[in-house]
Parts: C-alpha cells; structure tokens; sequence
C-alpha cells in the first residue's frame, strides 16, 4: 500500500491543489446536510432525529463526510509539498482504503435500492432537498472520486470488511423495529437486497477503477501534475521515497528516477529481455519506448547485477543521467 499512497491525493485531470478544494467543498456540503438533518428533525419541520443512528443512508453519510474532510485535509497538504499520510502507521493507511471502498460503494447502492423500494415523497420541501443530497448527491460525489482521480483499486478481501459493516448495521436495523416500528414492513426485503447489491457494486466499482487506471496509464497521465506539487513527487510505484525534481537528492531507489529535466517520467511494469522498457511522456524522448538492447540498456544475462534503466551512452546521456539501482 505504501508504494501506492500518493494515488489517493492524485489526479490524472486536475491539480492536487483543486482536487484537495473540491474534496473540501465535498466534506462542507455533507457536514452541512447532516447538520441542517438533526436541526430541523428537532424542530419538527423534518423527519423524526432520534432515528438518525438507525438509517443505512445516514450512516454511510457520516462515512462520507469523514472520507471527504480527511482525503481534502491530506489532498491540500500534498499540494503544499507535505504528506503525511504515508508515515502514518499502517493499520490507519488500510483503515483509509477501507473508507474509500465504502464511500465510492455505499452511497451507489443506496441510490439504486432507495427509490425502488421506498419511493419518493417527501412531506415537506426541506425533506426533498435532504432526500436529493442523501440519495442523489451522494451518488456523484461516489463517481467522481472513481472517475477523477488516481485512486487504485482495493485489494478484494476488503469486501469482507464492507460486509462486515452492513452486517452490523442489521443489528441496529432489527433493534429499531422492535422498539419503534421502524422500517418493519420492507426490512428484511431491504436488508437482503443490501448485501447482494453490495456485492455486485463492489465487482462493478472495482472493473471501473482498474479500467480508469489502465487507460489513464496508457495516455502517460498518472504522473501528470509532477510539478505542482512543492517540488516533490513520487516517480513510480515502486518506491517508498519521494524524489526531488531539483536533482538536489542522491538517494539510491528501486526503480531508478530522473531530476527536473524528466518529470512525468515512470516506468510500466512490462518486461523485454528481462530489463524493465521506459517510457517517457513528458521528456525529449516523448512517447518513445526504450528497448532492451545493448545500445540503451545494460542487463547481466546471468543476474548477478539488477542493472535496470543503469546505462544510456551518448548521445542521450546528457539528456538521460545514469541513476544505477542495487542488486535484486
């Protein structure tokens, strides 16, 4: 997960800097909605507040709102040449992913089951704005966080964790309708349709991350905004180390990096010969692969030495400086 961290304060179309203001403004207007719910729910001009814990849609709405406020609080502090997220221990970094599963799935599901099932027709028009923002909105944020950024996809075991959740919500659900009532009608057709729904979300939500990703690697825009972010930015996945794009440092990394000159530049995992092809879409050598050869690459047949991306001879070496990685 390391390797992948910055993924999660990226995007292919936009500046960390706008990303991290639209995740803010996304955070704002959930904390807004669940404010204004309780405020007018205890006044009596919308529905009953003291159900607030018992409702799935309200629940994932929390979860979105925190999955905003911290990827915005993060996003921002990446643009300013900060991250801390990555020194962050590991157990918070995967209780992250684990939210981001849950915000681009949850609110996809509730929007396509709510209506079906519960209708729409709400008593007053404070309840339609709600019922849009909880049951609409929620959805787009879901699709922009999928579409517009380069948040890779989870591991599939992290269904589990999903499940888990809406396990425990059945709990609360059952509990709520022995003491008010709520929801007893159509509870247990809504809870089975939940987990299944869930599921094929998951499925379907995952095909369009790896998809995304795929064609975003293939246009060469992963690393798109390599110099808008205070001076550093990760290179390739491979690493755990940021790289400073002044060639100020000299740190010795699996995956080898250029400075200022090669920003953009990053190396697909595809292999020829047994050396690593490069690939440099913001370079001279734009859109040009380099081949395995004895010309542009060395790699020891017997491999004592890993000498990937090692050697570019002249004419390029003033253009390509040799960074030489350890041995496997």
């Amino acid at each position: 997960m390391d390797r992948q961290a910055y993924l999660f304060v990226t995007s292919p179309f936009l500046p960390p800097s706008l990303l991290g203001t639209i995740r803010l403004a996304f955070s704002l207007y959930t904390l807004v909605t669940l404010v204004l719910y309780l405020v007018f729910g205890a006044k009596g001009q919308s529905e009953d507040a003291s159900s607030f814990f018992a409702i799935f849609t309200l629940l994932s709405y929390i979860g979105t709102f925190a999955y905003f406020a911290v990827a915005a609080g993060h996003t921002i502090l990446y643009s300013r040449g900060k991250f801390p997220f990555e020194s962050w221990p590991a157990i918070i970094r995967w209780m992250h992913i684990w939210l981001f599963s849950t915000v681009s799935c949850f609110p996809l599901v509730i929007t396509l089951i709510y209506y079906p099932i519960f209708g729409y027709n709400p008593p007053s028009n404070i309840d339609s704005w709600l019922w849009i923002s909880m049951h609409g909105v929620n959805a787009l944020f879901s699709i922009f966080e999928i579409v517009m950024t380069n948040c890779p996809p989870g591991p599939w075991r992290i269904l589990i964790g999903d499940i888990a959740l809406i396990a425990g919500y059945v709990g609360i659900a059952y509990v709520t309708r022995d003491t008010k009532g709520f929801n007893s009608t159509f509870l247990g057709m809504y809870i089975a349709i939940l987990f299944a729904a869930e599921v094929v979300m998951f499925c379907v939500v995952q095909g369009l991350l790896f998809l995304r990703r795929y064609l975003v690697e293939r246009a060469g825009w992963t690393n798109r905004f390599a110099g808008k972010v205070g001076g550093w930015h990760r290179v390739t996945d491979m690493t755990n180390d940021f790289v400073d794009l002044d060639g100020r440092s000299s740190m010795d990394v699996r995956g080898s990096y250029y400075p200022s000159s090669q920003r953009g530049s990053y190396y697909p995992s595809s292999t020829k010969g047994g050396a690593r092809d490069s690939y440099y879409p913001n370079s001279p050598l734009r859109g040009s692969f380099v081949p395995t050869s004895p010309a542009r690459t060395s790699y020891d047949p017997n491999g004592a030495t890993d000498m990937r991306h090692s050697a570019y001879p002249s004419p390029t070496a003033d253009v390509l400086p040799a960074y030489t990685t350890k041995a496997a």
